[in-house]
């Protein structure tokens, strides 16, 4: 089940813009009345409006945890390397290496860039980038930012994955790509207010792509597909399993980054 619900048959269903259906008003799961006031789905059961328009059979290849990813991380992480547009060669960052950063990194990697770095402020994020996919991991400040300038010849790489959605890693995406070097902002953004320099952005040629409600729902039978043919596992990311009960540990473990957590598994028994 795709994370925001669609109907199918609305003019931005019809489109593949399934995040912005006009019939449920971009509804989205547990995101409270400003987004269809429907509940989470952290439950044993749950009503699905719209059912058939934005649900995917799972495949029974498939394990709880892998299935799970299919719901946003994976999906936009697919729509990440879409935009970002990635050729052989090419240097890439992706900024913020959490669950969907890392997926989208897993993928970046795999299509030939010549140098491919990570950004993150946590050890273990950076360490597993490192280790699992051959990253050269930094920390999203001055000394990285000078890291990746003195790697491209003061240039900047050619495409940047930021998944954040906070005014420093767009502001820090914005720092590190070249001039006609391409953006894709996949990030969550909430703030109200962001210091973006359009000047900066329109005379340096900078193509900005932002999805913060990314449209998952016609990318997941793809990503499933990714997850079958050995393309992509991302069984390994969820390095901490809970109960039902347990979902208030689960959160202060993942919000907190506590224990090495990459990603969070909550099952009812």
């Amino acid at each position: 089940m795709a994370y925001s619900v669609s109907c199918g048959e609305c003019y931005q269903c019809r489109m593949g813009n399934t995040a912005h259906c006009e019939t449920s008003k971009a509804a989205v799961y547990g995101f409270g009345k400003a987004f269809g006031d429907l509940n989470g789905t952290q439950a044993e059961y749950l009503v699905i409006p719209f059912a058939d328009a934005h649900t995917l059979k799972v495949d029974s290849g498939l394990s709880d945890a892998q299935a799970l990813t299919l719901s946003c991380n994976l999906p936009t992480a697919v729509l990440a390397n879409r935009l970002a547009n990635i050729q052989p060669g090419d240097t890439v960052a992706v900024v913020g290496l959490g669950p969907t950063g890392l997926m989208s990194l897993d993928l970046a990697s795999q299509r030939g860039p010549g140098r491919i770095f990570g950004f993150d402020p946590v050890d273990h994020r950076r360490a597993y980038a490192a280790e699992r996919f051959g990253a050269e991991t930094l920390t999203p400040d001055e000394e990285g930012i000078q890291r990746i300038k003195s790697a491209t010849h003061s240039r900047g790489v050619d495409r940047v994955i930021e998944m954040v959605g906070t005014p420093e890693s767009l502001a820090l995406a914005l720092q590190i790509v070249r001039a006609g070097g391409t953006i894709a902002a996949l990030g969550v953004f909430t703030a109200t207010e962001f210091n973006l320099n359009l000047a900066d952005v329109f005379f340096r040629d900078i193509t900005l792509h932002m999805h913060g409600f990314a449209s998952v729902y016609p990318l997941m039978w793809e990503a499933q597909r990714l997850i079958l043919g050995g393309v992509v596992n991302p069984e390994p990311l969820f390095t901490h399993r809970f109960t039902l009960d347990q979902v208030g540990e689960a959160y202060t473990v993942f919000g907190d980054k506590l224990d090495g957590v990459l990603k969070v598994l909550i099952q009812p028994e």
